[in-house]
């Protein structure tokens, strides 16, 4: 339509690899950080998706 306005909403998606704490903190907190702001904001865990194989030589570095 000409003339209407279009509302974009922004989202972001954090991602993370819990090799350590220290990435899921700093996951969680950018995510809170944006929320407060009013920007749809989530957290994912991305070893949760590989196979154990690869979770576990990850880990192992």
């Amino acid at each position: 339509m000409k003339g209407a306005s279009t509302l974009k909403q922004n989202s972001i998606m954090a991602l993370s690899a819990a090799a350590a704490t220290g990435h899921l903190r700093a996951a969680e907190a950018l995510v809170a950080a944006f929320e407060i702001h009013g920007v749809s904001a989530r957290h994912v865990e991305m070893l949760k998706y590989t196979n154990p194989l690869f979770r576990k030589i990850y880990s192992d570095l």
